[in-house]
């Protein structure tokens, strides 16, 4: 029984190995030994290359479909609302006294005065320093042409110039009193019962005569004896003013008002007249306004309602056409007062609670009135001397501009407000496609120029290939910035551009390409079956890109995965230098341009530039590992 069941074990394994067993036609052993194939497994052991085409797929992918899921756009532009601060206002406490002139003095008056006009200030200073208590209230002033004016004191906060209350009417030499005629020169006697009051007056030092007072001054310039008579010519009218210098200014309660009147100069010249001289109202352009104090402040009221009041502070908006609300002004001079009578608030911090407009996308809110929607904002009053910086953390509604990165925008924003990783996506498409429409153009000008060459040689071979040698020694990176700088002339539509700079790039290198298909079908076109093509009638045509072409497709393959790197590189620079694809249409190169505008840039907004100069890294360098493994895989002599 065992022995009939080793029969058939032998009997089942000779069967077995009939039914296994190949010959040289089977399909299997043809399957096996395919080129095909054996390219495919010789490029699958090389790491390099499998690690390539991997980066490859993932950059395709990224490129390509990642935009499909992306919510954003490459040319979106992005708002929101931002905190910023920002300069609401600014302040000053006036420490100049302002001169503003009578409406009534002419032109030639105040040229006279110009010099009187600027030691104003300088005068101010005198009178305070002044222990004489007559000087602290009144101060004389010669102009340059002679003429004697006082500077009269009306508050701490104003002074005004007018004409010398005194004037001099009299000599007194020795015993003798000359009158000073008024318009003629010389003298002439005032009469003996004048002499008699004046003589008498001399150590009194004054006297009235005829319903006038005259006083009685030694002439410093003369001698023990020699005095001057002066007349107080007060009483003879209403004194009239030149100008009234003041370090206050008005603050206006009506809004309506606000460039009107803050810009006339007369209406400051009657408010300050009429405030400091202890008036209770006055009239200015047909309307009557009140004078009144309250806490030491001058108030100015119309009809009854209060429109203004002065202090020596100033206070105006970062937009200067408009009034601040009169509710923050008063907050604000409290606190700026505060600051200038503490020396060490220099540089310090007050905040207080006022009224700011609301902003909703870029325009005031407004309610069912049409009137500006006003909130409770916190502001900071920032002092430099006697400067005043008030800025508040306010929120505005504006284009997101290098916004970083965060849930919304996984690489933040630009400097046009655009998402930066849509940007990286689409620019991927364009510095690829760019990169693959080149190769393709050089591959199709290279293959037809050194199919021909390679084939007929002779003259033919002699033409093209001289041809070749020119095109080798163009300088393709001036050309190419000579024709960006042409472009930029021209102002060509920036999808133009993008076809004509893949047609030039294309244009100046298919060269290597022809070189290389030339040396290859020299070697070919004298094989056993290019012999046999020949003989069975085949055309020209059909004989070279029917027959020597696909043979030098491997060769064809390699040379341009390994290009295309190089295209890419290329790109990437013409549009780093601002010659290339121009915005909105993003490449990774313009992307790289705007970014290092400014040396700063490049480590405040790193989350742009370096995941930018990753993907062109990857780039080249899965192509080049690409390639090399074509290279070896379609050839393995070359690894030896």
């Amino acid at each position: 029984m065992s022995n009939n069941k080793l029969d058939e074990n032998v009997k089942a394994n000779e069967s077995s190995n009939k039914e296994t067993k190949m010959t040289l036609d089977d399909a299997a052993r043809v399957k096996v030994l395919s080129p095909a194939r054996l390219v495919f497994k010789r490029f699958i052991r090389n790491k390099l290359a499998i690690f390539g085409t991997c980066v490859l797929v993932v950059l395709f992918l990224f490129c390509f479909v990642g935009p499909l899921f992306y919510p954003y756009g490459q040319t979106d532009i992005f708002y929101g609302w931002r905190e910023q601060n920002d300069d609401y206002a600014y302040a000053q406490i006036r420490s100049e006294y302002v001169n503003y002139w009578n409406p009534d003095i002419d032109q030639d008056t105040k040229k006279s005065l110009s010099f009187v006009e600027r030691n104003v200030n300088s005068t101010i200073l005198k009178m305070l320093a002044s222990e004489n208590e007559e000087e602290q209230n009144s101060y004389e002033i010669v102009s340059e042409d002679g003429i004697y004016y006082n500077l009269v004191k009306l508050s701490d906060d104003a002074y005004a110039l007018k004409d010398s209350t005194y004037v001099v009417v009299a000599d007194f030499f020795g015993n003798a009193i000359k009158g000073v005629a008024t318009f003629r020169d010389g003298f002439e006697d005032l009469g003996e019962e004048f002499n008699a009051a004046a003589t008498a007056a001399i150590k009194t030092g004054s006297f009235e005569f005829n319903g006038k007072k005259y006083d009685i001054v030694k002439d410093k310039n003369g001698t023990k004896q020699d005095y001057d008579i002066y007349c107080d010519t007060a009483a003879e009218g209403e004194t009239k003013y030149y100008f009234v210098s003041t370090i206050v200014t008005p603050t206006f309660y009506k809004t309506d008002d606000f460039t009107k009147y803050n810009k006339d100069s007369a209406f400051k010249y009657t408010a300050y007249a009429a405030t400091f001289t202890g008036k209770t109202e006055f009239t200015y352009d047909n309307v009557t306004f009140g004078v009144k104090l309250e806490d030491g402040t001058p108030i100015i009221s119309r009809n009854g309602e209060d429109f203004a009041f002065l202090a020596p502070f100033t206070a105006s908006s970062s937009d200067t056409a408009t009034a601040l609300n009169i509710e923050f002004q008063l907050a604000l001079e409290k606190a700026v007062l505060e600051m200038a009578g503490n020396a060490a608030a220099v540089g310090t911090e007050v905040s207080f609670n006022a009224l700011a407009p609301k902003l909703e996308e870029g325009k005031p809110v407004l309610d069912e009135n049409g009137n500006v929607v006003l909130q409770d904002t916190e502001f900071v009053v920032k002092r430099e001397q006697n400067d005043y910086t008030v800025w508040c953390i306010s929120s505005i509604y504006k284009i997101l501009i290098y916004e970083a990165p965060n849930s919304e925008h996984i690489l933040g924003t630009d400097a046009n407000g655009m998402d930066v990783l849509a940007r990286i996506m689409f620019g991927g498409r364009i510095s690829l496609m760019v990169g693959f429409i080149v190769v393709f153009i050089e591959m199709i000008i290279g293959v037809i120029m050194g199919g021909i060459a390679g084939y007929f040689g002779g003259w033919v071979d002699n033409i093209i290939m001289r041809l070749v040698d020119v095109f080798y020694c163009i300088p393709s990176m001036p050309i190419l910035i000579i024709t960006g700088a042409l472009f930029d002339e021209l102002n060509l539509d920036y999808r133009e551009r993008l076809v004509w700079m893949m047609a030039i790039l294309g244009f100046l290198g298919w060269a290597g390409v022809a070189r290389m298909v030339r040396g290859q079908i020299l070697s070919l076109r004298e094989q056993e079956f290019m012999v046999a093509a020949e003989a069975s009638g085949l055309s020209t045509s059909r004989r070279i890109f029917r027959h020597l072409v696909p043979n030098v497709m491997p060769q064809l393959i390699v040379q341009a995965t390994m290009g295309l790197g190089s295209v890419i590189i290329t790109e990437s620079t013409l549009s780093f230098l601002g010659l290339g694809v121009k915005h909105p249409l993003a490449t990774w190169g313009n992307m790289m341009n705007n970014i290092t505008q400014k040396v700063e840039y490049l480590t405040a907004y790193a989350y742009i530039w370096v995941p930018i100069g990753c993907l062109i890294c990857l780039a080249v360098i899965a192509f080049n590992f690409v390639g090399d493994g074509l290279r070896d895989a379609f050839d393995p002599k070359m690894k030896r």
